[in-house]
């Protein structure tokens, strides 16, 4: 079902990787068995393994609909698609972790603030006032360094729900001055000086 994606084959020679049309294999959310098959691959793998937990990773394709392509806000019926995804998720884990008598934890990664994550419809808000994570992971760690004050509000957003916040570092931030034991000591001492509760790697290659 190539329709299922946002884009075309084409796309990747169309545009430069800077245009979000670039990565057109990302699959279209609006579609009701995208969300189904998606839902069903996480189903599959709680019921067939003794996991501690799920995590949906938002950033690694952050693109669920065409209006990010554009790098347009998503509309209000979208979002409500992915709130209801996400308390599918939740049902889900529930059920599956009373029938091995332990929770089957729901960790996700978003965007740095409330606000970006909700312009590609995933609110995060309402995902902690209901109850639908136990962890949030932030950011694609490319700017490190820079990320201190937006993880210090997003901390303060999850731990008034009671939820752990990680901070994403990634190696492909980490380059150049940067590549250094110490500067990843530093990177780390400055997300937990800003409140978080660990430090989430991202493109951590073994080398």
């Amino acid at each position: 079902h190539p329709e299922y994606c946002l884009g075309a084959e084409e796309d990747s020679g169309k545009y430069p990787d800077s245009d979000p049309r670039h990565w057109w294999t990302a699959l279209n959310y609006e579609i009701p068995e995208v969300r189904d098959y998606i839902f069903g691959v996480c189903h599959d793998v709680c019921r067939r393994y003794d996991m501690d937990g799920i995590e949906l990773d938002w950033m690694r394709m952050p693109l669920l609909f065409r209006h990010s392509l554009d790098l347009k806000p998503v509309e209000t019926g979208q979002v409500a698609m992915m709130n209801d995804f996400m308390r599918r998720i939740r049902a889900m884990t529930e059920q599956e972790g009373r029938k091995r008598g332990r929770p089957l934890l729901v960790s996700t990664r978003v965007p740095l603030s409330a606000s970006r994550s909700l312009a590609m419809g995933l609110d995060v808000e309402t995902w902690l006032k209901e109850d639908l994570v136990d962890l949030l992971a932030l950011g694609g760690g490319y700017a490190p360094m820079a990320m201190a004050p937006q993880v210090r509000e997003m901390v303060k957003l999850g731990h008034h729900h009671n939820v752990q916040v990680y901070a994403c570092i990634s190696k492909s931030g980490m380059k150049g001055e940067y590549s250094c034991v110490e500067a990843w000591r530093g990177a780390a001492m400055n997300v937990w000086q800003a409140g978080a509760d660990g430090v989430y790697t991202f493109n951590l290659f073994p080398e």
